[in-house]
Formats: structure tokens, C-alpha cells, sequence
């Protein structure tokens, strides 16, 4: 695989799922749709849907981008290095994998102080 396939598999790919998973969770709240293909309309289909509403906190795409996003990003940087490794279930195999999955844990471990800035985000929308 070369460098610029790697680059695309780590960086672009993470973020485009979990912009396609928020417009998915946008569309099925009720978000208003993509209404062109030029920039200035991404911009603002964008803006409208990560602003946070008095809906209910499940049904905010900003929500569920700030738990996806370290979700996808580290799995992305972790699955390259246990990818050839043979799976091994003994004491020691857990702990190299542990060892090889530092960095995407750590990358998922952004995701529960996210999500708490956007759930307290939203209970000031709501008591507004």
C-alpha cells in the first residue's frame, strides 16, 4: 500500500463516515437536506446541521459526530497495526495488543468528554 492510500485510509475515510453518519441521523431527525452541490450550500447544510436544537439529545448529529468521529479515527490507526497479527489469547498476547492499540484507545478516549460537552450544550438549549 503506498503512503498516499495509507494517508487516504487514515485521515479522509474517518472523517467522511462520520459525516455520512451524521446527515444519516440528520436526515432521519427531520434536518433540512442538502439543497445544492456548491460550496456555499455544503457550508450552510453543514452549520444547520451540527447546531443544536431543543430535540431530543439522541436525535443531535453533533452528538452523535463527537462519539463517532474518535470511534472511526481510531480504529483507523490501530487496525494497520493488528491487522497481521495472528490473534493469541495467552497473558502476553492481550498485553501486546494493548501495547499496538494505545494510540487508537487513547484517540477513543476523546469521544466520552465530547459527548458530555455536547449533551451539556444541549441542556442549555433546552432550558433557553
Amino acid at each position: 500500500m503506498s503512503d498516499w492510500q495509507v494517508l487516504v485510509l487514515v485521515i479522509v475515510a474517518p472523517l467522511v463516515l462520520s459525516l455520512f453518519s451524521c446527515a444519516l441521523i440528520g436526515r432521519q431527525s427531520g434536518r433540512e437536506k442538502l439543497s445544492g452541490y456548491g460550496l456555499p450550500s455544503l457550508s450552510q447544510y453543514l452549520v444547520n446541521l451540527f447546531r443544536v436544537d431543543a430535540r431530543a439529545l439522541h436525535s443531535q448529529p453533533l452528538l452523535w459526530g463527537a462519539l463517532l468521529t474518535p470511534l472511526f479515527y481510531s480504529v483507523a490507526i490501530t487496525l494497520p497495526f493488528i491487522a497481521e497479527r495472528e490473534l493469541d489469547m495467552s497473558p502476553e498476547g492481550i498485553a501486546v495488543f494493548f501495547e499496538l492499540a494505545k494510540i487508537g484507545i487513547y484517540i477513543l478516549s476523546v469521544s466520552l468528554p465530547l459527548g458530555l460537552l455536547v449533551a451539556r450544550m444541549h441542556s442549555t438549549v433546552q432550558v433557553e
